[in-house]
């Protein structure tokens, strides 16, 4: 009797952990099959893209003369009419990392902000019209005149995206140490507006880090770039950290 119990016993318990495994692979074939159709609905309703040439000469803008990737995109939901933009290849892109680095420093000069730093190495090139748009990528705008028809001050803004590429397919018990590891979306977002003599006029940041949001505004004083302000966001609280009277 002994003997059947055990043996009955450990039956049960792989019977018990085939039906575990089973439902596992059940939701994450459920769990990925839902991610994929997620992306291939961003893919399919991507912009169109196409070749076009990007004809503004600022110093120092990380964007030099020349033929990019451009799309026609509506910026905002009560944008009247869409905008052209025209998206980062490498060299530009190495260029946004620079300036976005020189503002980062800027925040270790105010307050000891941990380790913000905003990373860039997953954030793509987009050199040809048909590959799949990344996540995580660069554009830039040339801004439209006034209404006067004078130059606006801020001729020209880039936008970026950056930060944690989480691997795709992953097992649960995978997505589940990976969330672990990662417990912020680790996400980077920033708009940079340039002065028509290419100078920074006024920058945006928003980095995670430690499962806080930092958000830093930047402007001109005296003809200075400055960080204006910093808060942090934890837990649905907002304390502001830095500002300038």
């Amino acid at each position: 009797m002994g003997l059947f119990r055990r043996n009955t016993e450990k039956s049960l318990e792989r019977s018990i952990e085939e039906t575990r495994r089973e439902v596992e692979r059940r939701l994450e074939s459920e769990m990925w099959a839902d991610e994929d159709a997620r992306e291939i609905e961003r893919q399919r309703t991507a912009p169109v893209r196409v070749m076009a040439p990007l004809n503004l000469d600022l110093p120092g803008f990380p964007f030099s003369p020349g033929v990019y990737v451009s799309a026609n995109v509506y910026l905002d939901d009560g944008d009247p009419e869409p905008h052209n933009i025209w998206y980062a290849d490498a060299k530009a892109l190495q260029d946004i990392g620079a300036h976005i680095g020189s503002l980062s420093v800027m925040l270790d000069r105010i307050a000891p902000l941990d380790r913000i730093r905003a990373d860039l190495s997953n954030t793509h090139p987009i050199t040809d019209v048909a590959s799949w748009l990344p996540e995580h990528y660069a554009w830039a705008r040339i801004n439209p005149l006034m209404p006067t028809g004078r130059t606006p001050k801020y001729v020209a803004t880039i936008e970026f995206t950056a930060g944690l590429e989480r691997p795709r397919h992953m097992t649960l018990r995978q997505l589940e140490q990976f969330n672990e590891v990662h417990p912020s979306p680790e996400q980077t977002l920033g708009t940079i507006d340039y002065l028509s003599d290419g100078r920074i006029g006024k920058a945006h940041l928003s980095l995670w880090c430690n499962e806080s949001l930092y958000v830093a505004w930047y402007k001109l004083v005296a003809g200075e770039l400055v960080v204006s302000s910093v808060t942090r966001n934890h837990d649905e609280i907002q304390k502001t950290l830095y500002r300038i009277e």
